[in-house]
């Protein structure tokens, strides 16, 4: 089975016809009553595409159609633009492509090739389903999608550097916790040998003496390494712990994030595959988007402003924190902005590149090629930007 993939008005110079290899696979298809009766089952009812008439651009159709009993070839009806539905399935003989679903003379070759059909019934049900959504395909400008498209790895350049930004991470992430547990085991074996001198040293009650206790208890946690910075023992922690003074604001972010997501999930399945399965339950007139709780989720999009806002004022504190003005009053100009913002930018840098880049590398490397389908193809435009502008 070979994927292929139109759309019917795409202007060419020659119009695309049925091929005679399909033609002919139609004439066998319809002389086998087994082949025909899974068929006609396999795909989409003729009658649920009634309802795109009143709704074609936000109903989901009629159901695809038990397309996992299909034995023979999938096609998809919609689905070939950015903004358009999928709202039909058909099985097919795998001779036909999808510019053969697509050519003006499909149609007429299905009737007349179902003229020699041991089952005059069975055939004309198909064939008026095809009739259904070759008409619907002219109305909403969309084609088709046939077999399954599977996106092809490419080794070099960026499959390999993401390869071995992976390994390194790993084995970072490794050092990382095992260095600072043998750290912890070496400084309980001193504490055991000689307790008065344990964290007692003339640095530590320096830094005790002109720091806040925030300031103190935050950088004695601190390790010097950057190794300590993949300890997974230590991030776990980090996660669960509660901030007094800014918790109620991390509770809105967290909100926010929540929200956002919300409001994509809907998004995405509303304009991506197959739709909604229950339309009138949940678009307009009557469905779940016209109460108070459907337009909270149109309303995301504000959670955007809210989270960002929230950032924004949350990294402003951590540099008050951080670069305090009192505290140490014989820092000068110098010293004060033009060495500790710098740092504290190559900190944030350090902590956020690296889950960036194998956050954007999984999408690009990883993510593509965990499934197939028929409009998977759609990954090569998501793709090329990535691919083009990644240095």
């Amino acid at each position: 089975m070979t994927w292929s993939s139109s759309n019917e008005y795409e202007k060419t110079i020659i119009p695309h016809l049925t091929s005679n290899t399909c033609a002919q696979a139609l004439t066998e298809f319809f002389k086998s009553p087994t082949e025909l009766s899974i068929a006609a089952e396999a795909s989409s009812h003729p009658s649920g595409l009634e309802s795109l008439y009143s709704q074609p651009y936000v109903y989901a159709g009629g159901g695809l159609g038990n397309i996992d009993e299909c034995t023979l070839q999938v096609c998809l009806a919609g689905g070939t633009q950015r903004d358009s539905l999928t709202f039909a399935s058909v099985c097919v003989p795998d001779e036909c492509s999808a510019l053969d679903l697509a050519a003006p003379d499909f149609v007429t070759n299905i009737r007349l090739s179902s003229q020699s059909s041991v089952d005059p019934v069975l055939a004309t049900e198909y064939h008026g389903l095809h009739k259904r959504i070759a008409e619907l395909n002219k109305f909403l400008k969309t084609g088709w999608t046939c077999g399954r498209y599977t996106v092809p790895f490419k080794l070099f350049p960026f499959g390999a550097l993401y390869i071995i930004m992976l390994l390194l991470f790993i084995t970072l992430t490794i050092t990382g916790t095992l260095r600072k547990s043998k750290r912890k085991s070496d400084i309980k074996h001193e504490e055991e040998k000689e307790p008065d001198l344990a964290f007692t040293s003339d640095f530590e009650e320096e830094k005790k003496e002109n720091l806040p206790d925030s300031r103190y208890s935050e950088m004695k946690t601190l390790d010097t390494s950057l190794l300590s910075n993949w300890n997974i023992q230590n991030n776990i922690k980090k996660l669960f712990i509660r901030r007094e003074s800014t918790a109620f604001l991390d509770g809105l972010r967290v909100g926010s994030i929540f929200w956002i997501m919300l409001g994509h999930i809907m998004a995405i399945q509303s304009s991506a595959g197959g739709g909604y399965s229950n339309p009138p339950a949940f678009l307009p007139p009557n469905g779940l988007t016209t109460t108070f709780l459907g337009q909270l989720l149109f309303a995301s999009r504000f959670a955007v402003d809210t989270f960002l806002f929230i950032s924004g004022f949350l990294v402003v504190r951590v540099l008050c924190v951080k670069i305090p003005l009192r505290d140490r009053p014989n820092d000068g100009f110098g010293k004060r902005y033009l060495i500790n913002i710098p740092s504290l930018l190559m900190h944030r840098i350090i902590r956020i590149l690296p889950l960036y880049g194998m956050s954007l590398g999984f999408w690009v490397e990883v993510a593509p090629h965990l499934g197939s389908g028929p409009f998977w193809y759609q990954w090569q435009g998501l793709l090329a930007p990535c691919r083009a502008f990644a240095w």
